[in-house]
């Protein structure tokens, strides 16, 4: 993900969270829950396009869900990360080298478990494990929704940006 998207789609976002928001209530606890909210909602998508590559019965979900609910993912990591005064352009060019990328159905399980052992155990570590992140995002963006991820947030963020009356766009 470029890195100019990335600050571009930083300072969008804060500036609309001054009109969404205006006297400041929402905090970095809050929009954690929302992080995991969205996380769900990408885990049920991804889900759905297991079910329907297996062929059982059951609802099935679009390329256009999957993308949609990677871009809410997105747009929240920076929410959740500005608030807490973080850069998350710094942190995306932080990605290790010769990274070996996950499969974007074990990701999906596997990133909120790995996380919270980092968190915990190794603070330190945080940057490297939100740019892991954000680069299988990409992936499971590309392979489950058909689109790239940057496409999806721009499309979405302005979306959301025009139903709120917001004069903000990507």
């Amino acid at each position: 993900m470029n890195n100019d998207f990335i600050k571009q789609l930083e300072i969008q976002s804060i500036r609309r969270q001054k009109l969404w928001d205006p006297n400041q209530r929402l905090d970095s606890s809050f929009f954690a829950l929302e992080l995991v909210g969205e996380f769900g909602e990408l885990c049920n998508c991804l889900k759905k396009v297991r079910r329907g590559q297996l062929e059982v019965a059951g609802s099935v979900a679009t390329k256009k869900d999957v993308a949609d609910e990677c871009a809410d993912v997105m747009i929240t990591l920076v929410n959740l990360v500005t608030s807490c005064g973080d850069d998350l352009h710094c942190i995306a060019r932080k990605l290790p080298k010769g990274v070996v990328k996950l499969n974007p159905l074990s990701f999906a399980g596997g990133m909120a478990t790995l996380v919270s052992k980092i968190v915990t155990k190794r603070p330190d570590r945080i940057p490297s494990v939100l740019a892991l992140f954000i680069d299988n995002l990409v992936d499971a963006c590309e392979k489950y929704g058909d689109v790239g991820l940057e496409d999806a947030v721009v499309r979405k963020f302005n979306a959301t940006s025009e139903k709120q009356g917001f004069d903000i766009k990507l």
